[in-house]
């Protein structure tokens, strides 16, 4: 790196704010195209707090790279729970973040970050770490350098025979100023499609748990479900109810973004999704929205139809890259 010296070293509370900063001068041209709080979204210090609370979070693994003592770049490594389709669950090291500001880009600065984060996965014990790069020649030539390869569904042998570890990513806009459901889709339903009410956190936790148990996230708790219900980035929470029963539910980004939280999987092939994401479509319209966001992992094959159905559209990709240490 010639006379360029970089330290590398992991983050401290107080820095939070700065490293906020950094990452979204970093990735502001993704923010700009698909909003703030959508995909690689614009980040506040209350996510890099939520990022501490999480019960498998390291602190050697969130890492900032300074010059001259000034943070021009960072990297999260984040150890993460996969489950398989018996429910059994492995822990995996996952690259979430790595970002370098642009006026700092090309020194070197990345690969260093790049590689001190290998180097703490490693010492975990992981035999490989997974990360997901835009679908554009600089970030895959960059991860492909360093040893990664793309795989569009990442299984391991003898663990996750049927549901992969990790895919790639995909980025859905739905144009609002059409409509919502062509009419002869319009559906006549029993279903209730109402907004959040006191007490519904129980009925996220519930919903949240049935729908993602199988991909090992069935950590959602009250005070989980809080903390994600009331972040400054969500605007609603709507629910689908069916003879009372609250049985899915989406949320909604102040920028028009949607996450589909689910419906509970006894309660699928009956249109209800269908009718809570189509309510949930006519309410960022009416609040004046032009467009709306989603992402979803290739493997959720019945997303992705419902997207479709609803005339969501892909606009890109995040390509799913793992490297081997072995």
């Amino acid at each position: 790196m010639g006379m360029l010296h970089v330290n590398i070293s992991q983050v401290i509370p107080q820095e939070h704010c700065k490293l906020t900063e950094v990452h979204n001068l970093g990735f502001a041209r993704h923010i700009r195209k698909y909003g703030r709080f959508s995909g690689t979204r614009q980040l506040s210090r209350g996510d890099i707090e939520e990022w501490r609370r999480d019960p498998l979070f390291d602190p050697r693994g969130l890492l900032k790279a300074q010059v001259k003592g000034d943070i021009v770049g960072y990297c999260y490594a984040k150890v993460k729970k996969e489950a398989n389709e018996k429910g059994e669950l492995y822990t995996v090291g996952h690259l979430e973040r790595l970002c370098v500001v642009p006026s700092w880009r090309r020194k070197g600065i990345g690969s260093l970050l790049l590689a001190n984060a290998e180097k703490f996965l490693w010492s975990k014990g992981f035999g490989f770490v997974i990360t997901w790069a835009k679908s554009d020649l600089s970030a895959l030539r960059f991860l492909e350098k360093n040893g990664y390869k793309h795989r569009r569904e990442f299984f391991i042998e003898d663990f996750s025979r049927v549901l992969p570890l990790n895919a790639d990513m995909e980025f859905w806009r739905k144009d609002l100023t059409e409509e919502i459901l062509p009419r002869e889709m319009e559906l006549s339903s029993d279903c209730l499609v109402r907004s959040f009410r006191s007490g519904d956190e129980v009925h996220f936790v519930d919903i949240y748990n049935h729908v993602w148990g199988a991909y090992g996230r069935q950590v959602m708790n009250i005070d989980c479900a809080k903390r994600r219900i009331y972040n400054q980035r969500i605007e609603q929470v709507f629910f689908v109810e069916l003879d009372g029963k609250p049985v899915g539910c989406t949320e909604v980004d102040k920028d028009g973004g949607v996450n589909l939280v689910g419906v509970i999987p006894e309660y699928r092939r009956r249109g209800i999704g269908t009718v809570l994401l189509s309510k949930t479509l006519k309410y960022l319209k009416r609040k004046g929205h032009k467009a709306s966001y989603m992402d979803t992992g290739v493997p959720l094959r019945g997303a992705l139809a419902l997207y479709k159905k609803l005339g969501y559209k892909k606009v890109e990709e995040l390509c799913c890259m793992v490297k081997e240490f072995t």
